[in-house]
């Protein structure tokens, strides 16, 4: 059977206010012939979300001419159901707010519990999160073996979220992914990802004021991550919070931005490994990141008082650079020097110039070594 068309089939109209039930009805009618659902080219108003289910095969024109758009808060694309959702397709379209929010908590695509699926050439626009994937947390149903290819997130705080709900997401892959936002949000992550064995190839984030072009969650492990470009005011190239007993790969970063932020933040001890992270355009004396020092705890430091202490880093030799920097939590009567680099470690002097006493946690700050031999 020849596949159903939306609109000469079941009446969606770019000129309706609402196409959201010959949606609806065409997607039963295309499953049940167990044949694809074509959407033409051209803008749909939709009055809330667009429910879909294993099997869907679900084809646009192309991402820049088939839109689907919720013109109100409560819309997107949805996978929700108690069922593992198998083998959907997604191909070749927008899915967009009405109007471009300062803020919102909207979702384009929320995939829950689904396995088999292909979500290629996609893009989402001005929602909040672009993608957000899960496993379902009540029935614990799968979610893996699901492919992301080719999607763009414009004026996004999130492009792709693949959480932690207390079981992980595993054996995704994502490649080509492009996320990018005017700001309108801060604070946002390229792509914020936790499970095992998850492939990334070539992402781009541009966000202003935002996190990090990928953040690592504390589950992320035996994961592949390569060709990370990083773009605009971010705070950190790739914010890495897996523990440190799971091993990632990370290769080929690349930051092109106005402020240098932190090209990598890790944790002491990682057993991650680090290639070719670099060139960094606004400031090339920096070379290959060899690993993030997160403090310990500094002791109190009396009024007026000074000291300097030894962070040891096996591998570390004189000619190494060490930088710090200091979050805006830091407490700013506590003056540090930069670090100085000696054999298998660095130094760093802290002085207290308040009247009482002070002391830090030891997620206060952290110090990145740059191998320069």
């Amino acid at each position: 059977m020849d596949n159903i068309n939306v609109v000469t089939d079941f009446g969606a109209d770019t000129a309706a206010a609402d196409n959201l039930l010959a949606f609806q009805n065409a997607r039963v009618a295309a499953k049940a012939a167990k044949t694809g659902l074509i959407i033409p080219p051209g803008v749909f108003e939709m009055s809330g979300p667009w429910a879909l289910e294993g099997g869907d095969v679900i084809l646009g024109a192309h991402k820049y001419t088939t839109e689907l758009r919720w013109s109100a808060p409560g819309g997107g694309i949805v996978i929700n159901t108690n069922a593992e959702e198998r083998r959907i397709v997604l191909d070749n379209l927008t899915f967009a707010l009405g109007t471009a929010p300062t803020n919102n908590a909207e979702t384009g695509l929320f995939a829950s519990g689904v396995t088999y699926c292909e979500f290629t050439n996609l893009r989402s626009k001005f929602f909040r999160t672009g993608i957000y994937m899960r496993r379902e947390p009540t029935h614990n149903t799968p979610c893996w073996f699901n492919g992301v290819e080719k999607f763009d997130a414009y004026v996004a705080k999130y492009g792709v979220d693949v959480a932690d709900t207390g079981t992980t997401v595993n054996n995704c892959w994502f490649e080509k992914v492009r996320i990018e936002d005017v700001g309108q949000f801060s604070g946002g992550v390229g792509l914020r990802i936790s499970g095992v064995g998850h492939a990334v190839k070539k992402l781009y984030a541009g966000l202003p004021g935002g996190h990090a072009a990928l953040e690592t969650l504390p589950a992320t492990q035996n994961c592949s991550f390569e060709d990370i470009y990083a773009e605009s005011t971010l705070a950190y190239g790739i914010y890495d919070d897996a523990t440190i007993s799971r091993r990632n790969i990370f290769k080929n970063l690349h930051i092109d931005s106005s402020i240098n932020p932190i090209p990598i933040r890790t944790r002491v001890g990682t057993k991650s490994t680090f290639e070719n992270v670099g060139p960094f355009p606004q400031n090339p004396s920096l070379a290959t990141i060899k690993r993030i020092v997160v403090n310990r705890t500094l002791a109190a430091l009396a009024p007026g008082a000074s000291r300097q202490d030894f962070f040891p880093v096996p591998g570390a030799a004189i000619g190494d650079a060490f930088t710090i920097s200091l979050p805006p939590t830091w407490d700013p009567a506590i003056v540090t020097s930069q670090p100085v680099a000696a054999a298998d470690g660095f130094y760093i002097g802290f002085t207290n110039t308040a009247a009482s006493p002070r002391s830090l946690g030891a997620s206060d700050y952290y110090v990145t070594w740059v191998d320069l031999t």
